[in-house]
């Protein structure tokens, strides 16, 4: 558009320019031409003067004329050159806000909250179930969780839990039989949502099979959908020296099924529990599933586990994002269980 306007005021230019300039010389042509036709003057007659040119004052208002078309010009390419500069915006605006807008389409909901692990010691090994049955309520509500892995959650520890809790947790009903029901996830009704509950087998005592619980929860108010896991590994104690082998198989299966989730469907994972292993147990499902430790363990360019590892492990896969890590072992928690109470808060998403 540019081009065309400087092409056709050149052409103007030009032209005005040719025929000031050939009335001129036509002026000159008539007074020098023709002889023929030209009366011969008389003896008597002063030759006039032959013109040669346009005067000064032609000359002046020539260039008055061409430097006001010159300005005429400079206004419309500054004008053309603002409205091409004005649509360049207009459009990147556009783009940018195109792009904006995929990206917004495109990006995973996003939920940060408090999570929390809890092995709260079954029945079967401390009394006064139904007072530290309580305790582990007070500690999951005070510490803000939304989200609880537990284990040894026992029938009577259960029964005295949600006796209390009022309605304000849940649970997945997976049809598990009652001595496979010891490990649970937990989460607050009024901000999660179950999507999807199943369970995964694995070897405990003895290489016994337990089905250990896998839940896929969404959050209420943001959208963000998250996989969480509740294992326990065999401790080696009990009458159960050899347990070691059995908690390598174990890690191995969680590790395929870690993998395995994650390929099918690219969500969050975390998976938590009473592993009654420190750096091996890390360092074994750390580096294989692509996890880090909400303690600050990594297996990024290898395995490092953090000072003072413990046998309660909070994981995540990648997309998982921990801060605010406490290990609680107040007075209040040994009168509630023989394991620490852990929290961390969690960010998952966009």
């Amino acid at each position: 558009m540019l081009a065309l306007v400087v092409g056709v005021v050149l052409v103007v230019l030009v032209g005005s320019f040719a025929l000031v300039w050939r009335d001129a010389g036509s002026s000159k042509a008539s007074l020098t031409d023709g002889r023929p036709d030209r009366p011969q003057p008389s003896a008597t007659a002063t030759p006039s003067a032959t013109p040669t040119g346009p005067t000064k004052a032609e000359r002046v208002a020539l260039d008055q004329a061409l430097d006001g078309r010159k300005d005429a010009l400079a206004k419309l390419a500054g004008k053309a050159q603002a409205q091409t500069r004005k649509r360049a915006a207009q459009a990147s605006a556009q783009a940018s806000a195109r792009a904006s807008a995929r990206a917004s389409a495109t990006a995973a909901p996003r939920a940060t909250f408090v999570f929390a692990e809890f092995n709260v010691q079954g029945a079967s090994h401390r009394g006064n179930v139904p007072q530290r049955s309580r305790n582990a309520l007070t500690l999951l509500n005070r510490s803000g969780a939304t989200v609880a892995a537990l284990q040894e959650f026992a029938g009577a520890n259960r029964r005295a839990f949600f006796g209390a809790a009022n309605g304000r947790w849940s649970e997945a009903s997976l049809g598990v039989k009652s001595y496979e029901a010891d490990n649970a996830i937990l989460w607050r009704s009024d901000t999660w949502t179950l999507v999807k509950g199943e369970t995964r087998t694995y070897p405990y005592f003895g290489g016994a099979q337990r089905r250990m619980p896998r839940v896929l929860l969404q959050n209420k108010q943001t959208g963000a959908q998250v996989w969480f896991a509740s294992y326990h590994n065999a401790a080696s104690c009990c009458g159960h020296a050899n347990s070691a082998k059995w908690r390598r198989v174990a890690v191995g299966k969680q590790v395929a099924d870690a993998n395995a989730l994650r390929a099918a469907t690219k969500q969050p994972l975390i998976v938590a529990g009473d592993m009654n292993d420190r750096r091996e147990y890390f360092c074994d499902m750390g580096p294989r599933a692509a996890m880090h430790s909400a303690d600050g363990s990594t297996a990024s360019g290898g395995c490092r586990v953090a000072p003072r590892p413990w046998i309660d492990w909070v994981m995540g896969t990648s997309d998982v994002s921990f801060t605010d890590y406490v290990r609680e072992n107040s007075g209040f928690v040994r009168a509630s269980s023989d394991h620490p109470f852990l929290t961390t808060t969690v960010t998952v998403g966009g």
